[in-house]
């Protein structure tokens, strides 16, 4: 309930935002760059462009331009659609105004790189606020927009987005009360990847303190520039232009959704790459991104960045749900782990684990590691190499699949206890109906504490006892939990 407005001033001119009865203020769709629109479509961020007067900052701002999810990822992530141009926005919550600067935690949306919004319901920024940690959701390009790769010279906009938004942050957060020098920069799935990548990047030296990365392939498994690059002359094609950026700011934003939905739907006939790889996604470029980013972790890029990233146990059941798992059987589990690289004596390590489980739950297991367990301990493993002390790794183990119909600790289950946004209606689908509110203090407390400059309560990663927090409402410290099947991974030596 609103008690009354606030006025600030940020690059660009004057906002007004909301304050509620418990002292949160509320500052949304506040532009951060100029709109991407006719010739700067395709292009890097332009620096905002002013306005008059005071601007309401009481509404989520436009959306960007992006694809349709299916029935069923609509039914489990209902997306925002805000038509408009200025869709380079970010959503800020302060807390009331203390003698400290707060710390600030910047979060980047997941969704695929083709989907998501800074302005999704669950990731309301109230509590955190509450809590004493201002909030920042950004938008930034995703799809073609985003990462549309030719040989010209740009790339990787998408991220550029998200440097811009962490610029304005660094310039304007202490007209909110925040600290531009406690920064905690956090992302989940293609969020998550964004703040892996963002870790390797020149670009942001001195944006931030403190990194979150959740349930992400990260940057072990980026794509190609040669497959990006395959991918925009192929949409090129589809939509009769030359593949010039020119060419694609023409064409009509429905058009251009159309041909990519086409397009995606086929992929997966090109073999390769597109079997596994996101077809629009940040790749290495030599400038925005590195070359070798995981080499660059290696050699000790961010080693003083403490870092707490880990996964959910059970990540792929939500994309292979719980009816598909059903019709696996023995011969599709052999067939569908050899196209991960893994023989029948590797499946028999996760079967002999799992002497209950069906052959969907061992392909539901082995497909975890594969897009997200794997590249993550491949990321922490890489800052131990670095001299990075402090990594801390989890596995989020909560619900279990008989409380959330069959998807248990899936991705993205632990987004809403991160916000303690679990009452929102719209995450039930996910969650479950009946969410544990002792899960979602503790894991927002966790996260809220982080933020703040505590170390979490469970011992740093290593690679003698590799410890990870198995977590529900409490933390529950394992060393190297199913390490058998850590290192039956052989495509990751």
């Amino acid at each position: 309930m609103t008690a009354s407005a606030d006025t600030v001033s940020v690059t660009g001119g004057l906002v007004r935002g909301t304050t509620s009865d418990d002292g949160v203020r509320a500052f949304l769709g506040i532009p951060f760059a100029a709109p991407p629109v006719g010739a700067d479509r395709f292009q890097p961020p332009r620096p905002v462009v002013p306005w008059p007067g005071v601007r309401p900052a009481d509404r989520f701002g436009p959306t960007v331009p992006k694809a349709r999810l299916s029935p069923h990822f609509e039914q489990m992530w209902p997306e925002r659609w805000i038509p408009g141009d200025e869709s380079l926005n970010l959503n800020v919550w302060a807390p009331a105004a203390a003698d400290i600067p707060a710390p600030v935690l910047v979060w980047i949306h997941g969704g695929g790189f083709t989907n998501g919004s800074g302005s999704a319901r669950e990731l309301d920024g109230h509590a955190f606020a509450a809590d004493g940690v201002v909030c920042v959701t950004i938008n930034y390009r995703v799809g073609p927009d985003g990462f549309l790769a030719l040989d010209d010279g740009i790339a990787n906009v998408g991220l550029l987005d998200q440097v811009a938004a962490l610029e304005w942050v660094r310039d304007n957060v202490a007209a909110f009360g925040g600290d531009p020098g406690r920064v905690t920069l956090a992302g989940h799935s293609a969020g998550g990847s964004s703040v892996a990548c963002l870790l390797t990047s020149p670009r942001t030296d001195g944006l931030y303190a403190r990194a979150i990365i959740q349930s992400t392939s990260g940057i072990a498994r980026l794509t190609g520039p040669a497959f990006a690059q395959r991918v925009a002359v192929d949409l090129a094609q589809r939509l009769g232009i030359a593949p010039r950026r020119s060419e694609f700011a023409r064409v009509p934003t429905s058009d251009l959704l159309h041909a990519v939905g086409r397009q995606q739907g086929e992929l997966a006939g090109w073999g390769g790459e597109a079997a596994t790889m996101a077809p629009w996604a940040p790749q290495p470029d030599g400038d925005v991104l590195p070359i070798d980013p995981i080499g660059e972790i290696r050699a000790g890029r961010a080693a003083t960045v403490p870092l707490l990233t880990g996964t959910t146990r059970d990540e792929l059941r939500l994309h292979l749900t719980p009816e598909y798992l059903a019709t696996i059987g023995t011969e599709e589990l052999v067939a569908e782990a050899a196209a991960f690289g893994l023989t029948s004596r590797e499946v028999a390590i996760y079967r002999d684990r799992r002497p209950a489980a069906t052959a969907g739950d061992v392909l539901a297991a082995i497909e975890t590691d594969w897009y997200f367990r794997r590249p993550i301990v491949t990321f922490a493993e890489a800052r131990v190499e670095g001299g990075a002390a402090d990594t801390w790794l989890y596995r989020f183990d909560h619900p279990e699949p008989d409380e959330n119909a069959g998807y248990g600790a899936a991705h993205g289950v632990e987004v809403p206890y991160v916000f303690a946004t679990t009452h929102i209606g719209e995450t039930h689908a996910r969650i479950g109906a009946h969410p544990s509110a002792a899960v979602e203090r503790f894991i927002h407390r966790t996260w809220v504490d982080f933020v703040r400059g505590a170390a979490p309560a469970w011992p740093r990663y290593d690679l003698g006892n590799r410890m990870t927090a198995l977590l529900t409402d409490v933390a529950e410290a394992a060393s190297d939990p199913d390490g058998e099947e850590r290192v039956a991974w052989s495509v990751f030596r």
